[in-house]
C-alpha cells in the first residue's frame, strides 16, 4: 500500500511539474501527433486537423521558417503538400510553439529513432 501511494504520488507532482513547466514558458515547443485522418487542411498558411474523430477542429498558422520533413528527410514546402495529398503515412508530427501559437515543424511519418536527428529550426 506504501509503495503504491508513493507511485501515486511520484506520479502527481511530476504531472504537477510538467504543468507548471509548460505554463511558465519554459516549455516553447512541443509535439503533437496526429492521426492521417484527422489532418484536415494544410497549406502554407495555416493546418487544421482533429485530435479525434468527435474533437472539434483545431487550426495553426505555420511559421513563415517553418520546415518540413518525410521522416528524418528536409523536404520543400511542395513535397510537403505532396505527402499531404497522397497521406501515405499513418502519423503526422506537427511541432507547435505555444508562446506564437504557430506551427514550426512538420514531420509526416514521424521519425525514425535509428536515423540522424533533424534540425527543427531554420528555412526551407
Amino acid at each position: 500500500m506504501k509503495k503504491r501511494l508513493k507511485i501515486s504520488l511520484t506520479i502527481a507532482l511530476f504531472l504537477i511539474g510538467q504543468s507548471v513547466f509548460a505554463e511558465s514558458g519554459s516549455l516553447k515547443v512541443i509535439e503533437h501527433q496526429i492521426n492521417k485522418s484527422n489532418l484536415k487542411a494544410f497549406s502554407s498558411q495555416a493546418v487544421k486537423f482533429k485530435d479525434c474523430n468527435e474533437c472539434p477542429e483545431t487550426t495553426y498558422k505555420v511559421s513563415a521558417d517553418a520546415t518540413f520533413f518525410d521522416r528524418n528527410s528536409a523536404i520543400s514546402l511542395s513535397q510537403a503538400t505532396e505527402l499531404y495529398v497522397k497521406n501515405p503515412y499513418d502519423i503526422v508530427s506537427l511541432f507547435i510553439n505555444h508562446s506564437e501559437n504557430k506551427i514550426t515543424s512538420i514531420i509526416f511519418g514521424g521519425m525514425l529513432e535509428r536515423a540522424e536527428p533533424v534540425e527543427l529550426t531554420g528555412e526551407n
